[in-house]
């Protein structure tokens, strides 16, 4: 039977926030500004850890409701994911494949067949790591780069669930294990920034894994049971404030919005990424994420309609 907390937690962990969506919509508009080459967007890339951050805080709440509700399957997660990647997928790889056909070289016809095959296996980052730089003039010429943040989620995908299945009966364990694991990555991905392999670490899924868990632990930090009064008195090391509620989420929500759009508007292609100027995306989408309704600018701006819907839209 499902206990009263057990129920109040898979019902958070469903709710339908629009806001997201609006914010997943700032992403992706970002990613496609900075790619058409339009002035004045140097930093849309940084589209894609927002789109990370969104992942890890939605696929750790999908997980954790269906376990507390007891009717977690992975046949049922996995088919989910099928049914919402494969069909726009395959449509592309298709498409890209046969206007190869007919528009390239033998030899350039042969390196786009690999990056189809990656792309259909969920390995795109592996195959881009030892090609070229997501930054570098050749980039440009590979119409199936973008798949390389496919799949790094995908890959996330395939252990993720499995470890919260095993490992969430045991909730602050795995805390601090999530926690360790994303610090550890985060420290990986900057050490390697200053360094020759700079290439690998934006393409490789540890140094990106970071960006995923905050989303989790973003996740962890709202379940009612980490919120409860008595859980908060044997934690006096939490933050506390006087400020009301709505205060703190519209500050929550400008503050997130101000990070994301300094790293849209300021930063460039010229800097290694992921590095410790990562900390404004992820950071800026863990506290619009956090401000929920209250905030005006969640309430306002992203889940504005037309937002919702290129949000909903978007891939994946």
């Amino acid at each position: 039977m499902t206990t009263p907390t057990t129920e109040k937690t898979a019902q958070h962990a469903l709710a339908y926030r629009p806001d997201v969506d609006g914010l997943r919509a700032l992403a992706v508009l970002g990613v496609i500004l900075f790619h058409a080459g339009v002035p004045g967007f140097p930093g849309g890339y940084v589209g894609v850890d927002v789109f990370f951050v969104i992942s890890g805080y939605l696929i750790s709440g999908i997980v954790i409701r269906a376990i507390e509700r007891g009717t977690f399957t992975f046949r049922d997660f996995y088919s989910r994911r099928i049914n919402r990647i494969f069909p726009a997928l395959i449509l592309v790889l298709v498409t890209t494949l046969a206007l190869g056909w007919y528009l390239l070289f033998r030899n350039e016809f042969f390196g786009l067949g690999k990056h189809v095959t990656a792309g259909a296996g969920f390995f795109s980052n592996f195959a881009l790591l030892h090609e070229t730089g997501y930054f570098d003039d050749a980039a440009e010429k590979k119409p199936l780069l973008h798949l390389w943040s496919l799949a790094i989620e995908e890959q996330f995908y395939l252990f993720w669930p499995m470890l919260l299945a095993i490992s969430w009966r045991i909730k602050p364990r795995f805390a601090w294990f999530a926690l360790l694991t994303g610090l550890a990555s985060c420290a990986l991905a900057f050490a390697l920034s200053s360094t020759q392999h700079a290439q690998s670490s934006f393409y490789f899924p540890l140094t990106r894994l970071w960006e995923l868990i905050a989303g989790f632990a973003l996740l962890y930090l709202e379940l009612p049971a980490i919120n409860d009064p008595r859980y908060r008195a044997r934690t006096p090391w939490l933050p506390r404030s006087n400020l009301s509620a709505d205060t703190i989420a519209n500050l929550k929500g400008w503050l997130g919005l101000s990070l994301i759009l300094a790293a849209i508007l300021f930063l460039s292609n010229k800097i290694p990424w992921p590095s410790p100027l990562t900390i404004l995306p992820v950071l800026g989408s863990v506290l619009v994420i956090s401000a929920g309704e209250k905030s005006w600018v969640n309430r306002k701006l992203f889940a504005h309609p037309a937002a919702v819907w290129v949000g909903l839209i978007s891939y994946p």
